[in-house]
């Protein structure tokens, strides 16, 4: 076993995800339900990146408190897999459709079945049907175990589903780079799967997150924080391609709140903001994919 090896790739991703933490926590990136799912992600990668370099370094260990010991950080570390792969899933829904209600209907299914996975843990513990150790403390993986792989793997279908239907619907998916999270981590858990001893799965993980986070920091400038539409500065960057264009002929519409000043009067800020959203969610909703919403200004929209 190449503790190095192991060491390395778990501490740099540990390292990665520490700072990442840090960074949102100083850019304000934490407000929103689809930024706290984000964090709730990092900080599981953060509990991944030790405890898997931990139930390496029991693996073998004779004794009942290092058996004990290994089975809970064994049983920890597959629960991590199973709820992040959920959290995945909302943060995707979330993120694109801005519509936390979706998360309360249409993922139950996926709830259950989280649930029933981590039923299934807890039997493990008395078990050893997902995985188990032998009378010298050494890990096996049972075949059974591989569900949690398959609950993973079928996570991230799913949200590769949402991504593309998404873009199916309204075009652009607003610079979500879910490749950019899924390919490193793919990669990194199909050779961590094929070999045993080699680590470097929460690596990639923290990899990925980090490239979700500078995307979402590069996309800043381009779209507004609280509707989540397109901004006024990308609007000249449309009109531009739309001035070069051969192909096709542009035209737009602009829209805005009747009264909101006597929302914000009536009912407060907070109030306008919602109704912000709201009135984006509904406008996001009745564009196609060959068309963009924009906020303009205040309570115009385009």
């Amino acid at each position: 076993m190449n503790w190095e090896e192991i060491l390395v790739a778990n501490g740099t991703g540990l390292f990665m995800l520490v700072i990442l933490i840090i960074c949102r926590h100083m850019t304000k990136l934490t407000r929103r339900p689809v930024d706290r799912i984000f964090s709730v992600i990092i900080m599981i990668g953060i509990a991944g990146t030790i405890l898997e370099p931990l139930t390496f370094m029991l693996n073998g260990k004779e004794g009942s408190f290092f058996r004990g010991f290994s089975i809970f950080a064994n049983t920890l570390e597959y629960f991590c897999t199973a709820t992040v792969s959920v959290l995945w899933v909302w943060y995707v829904d979330l993120y694109l459709n801005k519509d936390i209600n979706r998360l309360k209907t249409r993922f139950v299914p996926m709830l259950i079945i989280w649930a029933f996975l981590t039923i299934l843990l807890i039997g493990n513990i008395f078990g050893g049907f997902l995985f188990s150790f032998d009378e010298h403390n050494v890990y096996s993986r049972e075949p059974l175990g591989y569900i949690f792989f398959a609950f993973l793997t079928v996570s991230y279908l799913i949200s590769v589903a949402i991504y593309y239907r998404f873009l199916a619907v309204h075009g652009k998916a607003q610079f979500f780079p879910i490749w950019m999270f899924l390919t490193p981590l793919v990669l990194s858990l199909g050779i961590q799967i094929m070999f045993y001893g080699i680590s470097v799965t929460f690596l990639g993980c923290a990899v990925g997150l980090v490239s979700i986070y500078l995307n979402i920091l590069s996309k800043q400038s381009l779209v507004d924080s609280l509707t989540g539409l397109y901004n006024r500065a990308y609007i000249e960057h449309e009109l531009i391609t739309a001035r070069r264009s051969k192909k096709y002929i542009y035209s737009g519409i602009m829209l805005d709140i009747d009264q909101f000043k006597s929302i914000n009067d009536s009912f407060g800020h907070s109030s306008g903001d919602d109704a912000l959203e709201n009135a984006a969610r509904i406008i996001l909703n009745a564009t196609d994919r060959d068309s963009l919403a924009f906020r303009f200004a205040g309570d115009e929209f385009v």
